[in-house]
C-alpha cells in the first residue's frame, strides 16, 4: 500500500511541474463593419433588400434566397483611384448567408476605357490606423448557410486583347486564408468560374 501512495505522490509531483494549457475558449476576432456594400446597383446599406436579398447591417449578413443577379456590374472607384466592377462589391467583413439556389453574374461585354477589374464579387481593401501609420487591410468574406451559389465573371473571347483589363475573377477576396466556407453545410453548393490574369 506504501508503494502505491508514494506512487500517486510521486505522479502528482511530476504532472505538477509540466506546464498545464488552460482550456480558455477563443474569443471570436471582432468584424470590421461594412462601411460600403453594393448588391448590384443597389447601395444595400441605404435600400437593404431587393429581389431575391436582404442585408442586417447590425449583423453583417448578406442573406441571399433564389438570388439571380445576371448582369453588367457597377463600377466603384477605390482610395488610390483603381476601377472595380462587381456586382457584389464590399468593404469591411461581410456574410453571404445562402438560401436555395442563387446566381451572381458579372456579364462583361465592353472593353473598359481606362483600367479596370471585374468581378462577381469584390471584397476591397480599407484603411486601418495601427500606431499611428495608415495599413491597408482586406475585407474579408464568409460564405454560409445551406443553399447554393453559382457565381462567375462571363468576359467575351476577345477580352485577352482588351488594353485596359486588369486582372479579373469570380470571386476577389485577399484575406488571409481566402474566403471562409465553414459555414456551408447540407448539400450546399459553390461554383465560381471565370478570370483573366
Amino acid at each position: 500500500m506504501k508503494r502505491i501512495i508514494a506512487f500517486l505522490i510521486s505522479a502528482t509531483l511530476l504532472l505538477s511541474l509540466l506546464p498545464m494549457d488552460v482550456m480558455a475558449t477563443e474569443e471570436p476576432e471582432e468584424k470590421a463593419a461594412i462601411t460600403t456594400l453594393y448588391v448590384g446597383e443597389v447601395n444595400a446599406l441605404e435600400n437593404p433588400q431587393g429581389e431575391g436579398w436582404s442585408f442586417d447591417a447590425e449583423s453583417g449578413v448578406l442573406t441571399l434566397d433564389n438570388c439571380d443577379l445576371y448582369e453588367p456590374g457597377t463600377t466603384h472607384i477605390d482610395a488610390y483611384g483603381d476601377a472595380h466592377n462587381a456586382i457584389i462589391y464590399f468593404v469591411g467583413d461581410l456574410t453571404i448567408h445562402l438560401e436555395n439556389d442563387n446566381y451572381v453574374t458579372n456579364y462583361c461585354s465592353e472593353a473598359p476605357e481606362s483600367y479596370t477589374s471585374y468581378h462577381a464579387i469584390l471584397a476591397d481593401t480599407y484603411t486601418m490606423i495601427v500606431e499611428g501609420e495608415e495599413w491597408d487591410e482586406p475585407s474579408k468574406l464568409s460564405i454560409e448557410g445551406p443553399g447554393n451559389l453559382y457565381c462567375g465573371l462571363t468576359l467575351p473571347s476577345e477580352a485577352k486583347n482588351w488594353d485596359y483589363l486588369s486582372y479579373s475573377s469570380g470571386i476577389c477576396c485577399n484575406a488571409e486564408g481566402g474566403v471562409d466556407l465553414t459555414g456551408l453545410y447540407g448539400e450546399s453548393y459553390l461554383e465560381v468560374w471565370g478570370g483573366l490574369i
